[in-house]
């Protein structure tokens, strides 16, 4: 009698104990990034790895997950600061008031100011307001190297020259030293604003979160921070399906992707860097092709970053940031092989004298550009030695074409072109 009641008290508990076992729901695919080893049932909640897309349009909740309106606007207030600079140059009917819209655009926040860079398409939104709030250039200005000091001076030239009746010649952004302001100044904010802001995220990414969505979006800090430094490189959602003669044919560097009649500012504009990448490809089509590195390279990392993959994250960030400084010199080394031809006629019936000022001040602008990354490959020494070899206005001799060959071996060695 005795052996039977433990024997029912045995079972009691061991019945008991089984029906108290957790019956935990979730996903039981060891394929999926969130697999729950605890799961015994699957509940349909797997989630698997984002394969790389082909455009850049990543979505969460049935929703594009990318947002980068704003830095959108610094783009077009970079590319209408050197459209205004060429219109002052060439329209001799250019209005003088334009050059204080220069000056708004660099110094102030923009509210109901049309963006001025034409378009054969409507642009949406065609008002800087329509993006948002719009910082000034200024405020997003690194001016560790006297940036701000370049830009002031370089706008109070251009405006001098249009009241003294310049208006219509490249005499109106031309310095009495020959120095050409338009492409200096352009350079100069691709540098310290677009250049130092974009890799500045990169850099420093791993401070953004990358677990929870920001509050009110459907976006993590890091997929944000990561969109934005996409936004200041400047590509479109679809760059791949450009060609390099696209993006340098006049108004070529735009389509209406999805059709809807209107030219996206957010996807659908490829804009400054972007551009340039494809004129030294056409111009040396064995060189690197910038554009297809950078941007597969953001589309990986974006899809690294989504799929919780922090080394493709750091690998994909590290080839951004280094191709886009390598992008920056072969840019000086373009100019400066342009440089030599001219120089070469000085003296000449040939000579240009206005190509010479161009392509010196674009050169020394990004040269001056390359100091605005942290972890750049260059070293602070060797943009001296670049900057010395320079000298501060364009040449009128000859004799420059020593110095020329000297920045060129300082870039080539440098970064192995």
């Amino acid at each position: 009698m005795r052996l039977s009641l433990i024997f029912v008290v045995f079972l009691f508990v061991t019945t008991s104990f089984v029906g108290c076992v957790k019956r935990e729901k979730g996903c039981t695919d060891l394929s999926s990034l969130n697999y729950n080893p605890d799961a015994i049932y699957d509940d349909g909640s797997c989630i698997y790895a984002l394969p790389t897309p082909i455009i850049y349009y990543f979505s969460r909740f049935d929703a594009s997950s990318v947002n980068y309106s704003s830095i959108s606007a610094t783009q077009f207030q970079v590319s209408d600061s050197y459209y205004l600079c060429k219109q002052l140059g060439s329209n001799p009917n250019f209005a003088f008031s334009y050059t204080d819209t220069l000056r708004q655009i660099y110094a102030n926040s923009l509210s109901n100011m049309l963006v001025q860079t034409p378009l054969t398409t409507t642009l949406s939104p065609n008002k800087y307001s329509g993006f948002g709030f719009v910082a000034s250039l200024n405020s997003k200005m690194n001016k560790t190297y006297q940036a701000d000091s370049i830009a002031d001076t370089l706008l109070s030239i251009i405006k001098t020259n249009a009241l003294n009746g310049q208006i219509g010649t490249p005499a109106v952004y031309t310095n009495q030293d020959g120095i050409d302001a338009s492409e200096l100044l352009h350079k100069t904010l691709l540098g310290s604003v677009l250049y130092y802001q974009g890799t500045n995220l990169l850099n420093t990414l791993f401070n953004n979160s990358n677990t929870t969505l920001v509050s009110g979006t459907n976006y993590t800090a890091m997929e944000h921070a990561w969109d934005e430094a996409f936004g200041y490189y400047g590509a479109s959602i679809d760059l791949n399906s450009y060609t390099n003669t696209n993006l340098t044919n006049p108004n070529g560097n735009y389509h209406d992707t999805n059709a809807n009649y209107v030219i996206e500012a957010n996807g659908e504009y490829n804009f400054n860097f972007v551009t340039q990448a494809a004129t030294l490809a056409l111009d040396n089509p064995s060189q690197t092709n910038y554009n297809t590195l950078i941007f597969e390279a953001f589309l990986t990392g974006r899809a690294g970053i989504t799929n919780k993959n922090d080394t493709i994250r750091r690998q994909q960030a590290t080839i951004i940031v280094e191709q886009w400084e390598k992008l920056l010199a072969n840019n000086a080394l373009y100019h400066a092989n342009l440089l030599s031809i001219e120089v070469a006629n000085i003296g000449t019936p040939n000579q240009n004298t206005a190509a010479i000022n161009q392509h010196w001040s674009a050169m020394i602008g990004y040269i001056l550009a390359l100091q605005y990354n942290s972890q750049k490959i260059i070293a602070q020494t060797q943009i001296a030695q670049l900057k010395t070899s320079a000298g501060n206005f364009p040449p009128n001799s000859l004799d420059f074409q020593e110095k020329i060959n000297e920045i060129k071996q300082i870039l080539v060695q440098t970064y192995h072109f």
